[in-house]
């Protein structure tokens, strides 16, 4: 089911993410936590064909989490399952209490990998992860992906108000990962 894959290593630009307020897009206090760049890899499998980050309320075709990997060295797979490029640059990334603003590109079949450190790590017994097209992290019109695993998250609410995932449903975690092997959305098709 999986498509081969070349990878090529690149630098994502991270403006530095903040500790989660629940606020819709004030800046973050002077004392918030800051992250280098994330770890990437992305696949490129055609030239670039980089296609417009939708306006709120529209998912972005084909961009969805793919992949959870727990410990240490683990990380957030995103992968652009569509026939163009997608641009990163807007969109962010939430591990609560953790975002991330991301930048870039992901080919079409592409994948990118953002290491655990980076949205302050990722455990199995518990979290979310949670694609925003814009730094509105309690708009239901801002959030087009979303997974929570294990206790789940606070934005597993937003979600299910944005009807992409039901309301206090979590993966069950195993100790190393979960992967999505069916539709986005679905808890079920996470195993």
């Amino acid at each position: 089911m999986r498509i081969t894959r070349l990878l090529a290593v690149v630098a994502v630009l991270a403006m530095g993410a903040a500790a989660c307020s629940g606020d819709s897009g004030t800046a973050a206090p002077a004392d918030s936590t800051t992250t280098a760049p994330p770890t990437t890899v992305i696949t490129t499998t055609s030239p670039p064909t980089t296609a417009a980050v939708p306006e709120g309320g529209t998912s972005i075709q084909g961009l969805h989490i793919d992949r959870i990997t727990f410990g240490t060295d683990g990380f957030v797979e995103i992968t652009n399952t569509g026939d163009s490029d997608v641009s990163l640059d807007g969109l962010w990334l939430c591990q609560f209490p953790k975002y991330l603003p991301l930048s870039g590109t992901i080919a079409a079949g592409g994948v990118l990998q953002v290491a655990a450190a980076e949205v302050g790590g990722l455990s199995p017994d518990g979290g979310e992860a949670a694609l925003y097209r814009e730094k509105a992290f309690d708009s239901p019109t801002a959030i087009f992906d979303y997974v929570g695993w294990g206790t789940g998250g606070p934005r597993g609410e937003v979600a299910a108000q944005a009807g992409i995932w039901p309301l206090g449903a979590n993966v069950t975690a195993p100790a190393d990962f979960i992967e999505l092997g069916g539709a986005p959305g679905d808890p079920e098709a996470w195993g």
